[in-house]
């Protein structure tokens, strides 16, 4: 996420450098523009570089709010470790070592909540 918000800050800084170079080299280079076609330039500009850093700010609201990393690593460990446990419990036929799997389950599933209650109260959302 971070690279897509450094990506659009780049976008911005080029398309303002562009700007400045067609308003301001555009004569010496032959480009003849009337002052209505500068004004329609210069507002797609503003629109394009004004979106841009819109985006810039839902990028890094979504990244330091919700944190996704942190979330998909860890579903990725959860996951792991109850295929991990599903197999163990398959390939298991004594009624007790069951049992025990299933304490196991309950314990890695009261640990996934913990970890989602405390990243969700420790969020926080920058606008």
């Amino acid at each position: 996420m971070r690279n897509v918000a450094l990506v659009f800050i780049l976008v911005g800084f080029v398309a303002n450098l562009a700007l400045v170079a067609l308003l301001g080299f555009g004569p010496q280079l032959g480009l003849s523009l009337s002052p209505a076609d500068q004004n329609v330039i210069l507002a797609t500009a503003h629109v394009l570089v004004i979106g841009l850093f819109v985006g810039v700010v839902a990028v890094r609201t979504v990244e330091e709010g919700l944190q996704p990393a942190r979330e998909v690593e860890r579903y990725i460990r959860y996951r792991s470790a109850m295929l991990s446990l599903l197999r163990r419990f398959d390939k298991e036929l004594d009624p007790r070592e069951k049992l025990k799997i299933m304490y196991d389950a309950e314990r890695a599933s009261y640990q996934e909540m913990r970890g989602f209650l405390k990243t969700h109260y420790d969020a926080r959302y920058v606008l």
